[in-house]
């Protein structure tokens, strides 16, 4: 359910003209847009699952106004109106007093959930249960849902709308368990496990063998989320077996290690690096990649430095007029120090503040802006190191780091989404005012050693640099943490096809033999000996062997 930059985009700045009952605004929203795409079901349904009800709405009516499947839309704005008004409102009146979608609509306006006893004698079309569960999801009344769920499991039904309504709560997933791995609390994750458990039971009985695999695979992600973690692991170590051994082995890692169990997380991470093979380097590897990594941002494949400088002047804007203030680090510091412009090959915007006090203020200043997006969960009081924004017009992201004081040092941080912290110290600085892609802002008074602490030799450029292996800043270098992160990018490399990272990844590992931790010599000769295929199967062919290839064409 991700949406294109542009069609985020121009959602926000309907929601904001919404919100602030801005005409002209609202009015502006329309240009260049294709309104079809704007008004149809899948992009409603987007909104939807999103909780925007007023905008839900106001896509609803303008759909059945500009005939766009004006008898679905006219459903999901009878629905929602009844919602927002707190009484059954057009065609929700006209249903029977037990069909199945009424009852639903009726329990949402008194926020009094469903119990399967209400639903003794209810009767509706396949359409209606699925619009009444989706709707729960929708509301994240999970009682209902499930209530629901567990009454149509029942009942005796084609197995096609077993699958759509599968179909529904999977496509929701990345709502309800998404990149931070953090619990959300509108989620009721033991209720979202019992609605995955029905959808299994209804595609093993319909013989559905994929779809009920992919089911419980989401079944034990919701677990893993609601810190359920051996039940979790059970369901992955039941996959440990043929092409699917090294995807579980990093999904059991990664719940040992939100658990707490660093040093078994690294034991399972050993298993999979000894397992890999040199002929697993192929389009199978993508179920590890997204076991083993958090999910790609929608973004631009090449980092757009047009469109990041855009994004890099209205953030400035925002603080400035919220009396605010951020300065650069990390790559973004390192292109206004060395090169006077954002680096080319960057893939988001890296800037900081000092303390986590103004987290609050800064995120409702960019929310109100309505050129920002910031996930709510984030904001984690005096334990947030990281936030990350999205500007609504150019899709670009910018990372938010939190510095915080500690022991003499400004220390900040990256949340891994195999649940543990790394952190870098940096000596303490001032900020100096500087112009920068013709918008104030500011860097730290002595970029210079900011920048050393960062990168070491920060003029020369390295391809291969490994800011959580190497940085001069990194904490607790040859720890678990350390040391687990080092497994992380070994594995994560070797699959993207990278050996330059891989064999950086080994000089560094090897720099800490010395450690409890260390990766055994095997280990790293089993990469080297994988960087060496690569290297091979990566090199361009000799002159000669390309004229052969030519001829016999």
């Amino acid at each position: 359910m991700n949406l294109s930059p542009s069609m985020h985009f121009t959602l926000a700045r309907l929601n904001t003209a919404l919100i602030h009952g801005d005409e002209a605004l609202l009015a502006s929203c329309f240009e260049g847009v294709d309104i079809e795409a704007l008004l149809s079901q899948d992009n409603l349904a987007k909104v939807r699952a999103r909780g925007k009800n007023a905008m839900v709405i106001f896509l609803a009516t303008l759909a059945v106004s500009n005939d766009i499947e004006p008898k679905r839309a006219q459903i999901w704005l009878d629905c929602y109106q009844s919602i927002a008004k707190k009484q059954l409102q057009g065609g929700t009146l006209a249903l029977p007093e037990h069909n199945v979608l009424r009852l639903t609509v009726s329990a949402l306006t008194r926020k009094t959930p469903l119990k399967r006893q209400d639903l003794a004698q209810c009767k509706a079309s396949h359409q209606d249960w699925q619009d009444a569960i989706e709707l729960a999801l929708d509301a994240r009344d999970w009682h209902t849902a499930v209530a629901l769920a567990e009454k149509l499991a029942f009942k005796k039904i084609e197995t096609v709308i077993w699958l759509n309504i599968t179909n529904s709560i999977s496509s929701r997933q990345q709502f309800f368990v998404d990149n931070s791995g953090i619990a959300q609390t509108d989620i009721d994750y033991l209720r979202l496990v019992r609605l995955y458990e029905l959808c299994i039971n209804a595609a093993q009985n319909a013989r559905a063998v994929d779809v009920a695999h992919s089911a419980s695979y989401l079944r034990a992600k919701s677990l893993e989320v609601a810190g359920e973690y051996g039940k979790a692991i059970q369901f992955f170590r039941s996959l440990a077996n043929g092409k699917n051994y090294n995807t579980a082995k990093i999904d059991i890692a990664r719940c040992l290690c939100k658990s707490g169990d660093i040093p078994s997380a690294i034991r399972e991470f050993d298993e999979a690096i000894l397992h890999q093979k040199c002929t697993d380097i192929s389009p199978a590897a993508d179920a590890q990649l997204q076991a083993i990594s958090e999910p790609e941002r929608p973004v631009e494949k090449k980092f757009n430095v047009a469109k990041a400088s855009q994004a890099l002047g209205a953030l400035a804007t925002v603080f400035k007029e919220h009396d605010l203030k951020f300065f650069l680090v990390s790559g973004t510091l390192l292109g206004y120090e060395r090169e006077g412009k954002l680096l080319d090959h960057d893939k988001d915007i890296d800037v900081g503040v000092i303390g986590w006090e103004k987290q609050y203020d800064i995120c409702m200043a960019l929310q109100s802006s309505g050129d920002f997006t910031v996930l709510p969960h984030y904001l984690k009081g005096h334990k947030s190191y990281y936030i990350p924004i999205q500007h609504n017009l150019t899709g670009i992201w910018i990372d938010l780091f939190i510095y915080h004081e500690i022991e003499d040092k400004l220390v900040t941080g990256v949340d891994f989404f195999f649940g543990y912290r790394q952190t870098f110290a940096f000596t303490p600085f001032e900020l100096k005012p500087v112009t920068f892609l013709g918008v104030d802002m500011f860097v730290p008074s002595d970029a210079d050693l900011n920048l050393q602490e960062n990168f070491g030799n920060w003029r020369v450029p390295d391809a291969s640099y490994l800011s959580h292996l190497e940085s001069p800043s990194t904490t607790n270098k040859g720890g678990m943490t350390h040391m687990l992160t080092g497994r992380i990018q070994a594995l994560g490399y070797t699959l993207k096809k990278q050996p330059v990272k891989v064999r950086k990844v080994i000089e560094i590992m090897r720099q800490y033999s010395h450690s409890q931790w260390a990766m055994s010599e095997e280990q790293l000769q089993h990469l080297a000996r994988i960087c060496d295929h690569l290297e091979r199967a990566q090199a361009p062919l000799a002159p000669t062997m390309v004229a052969e290839e030519l001829a016999h064409a």
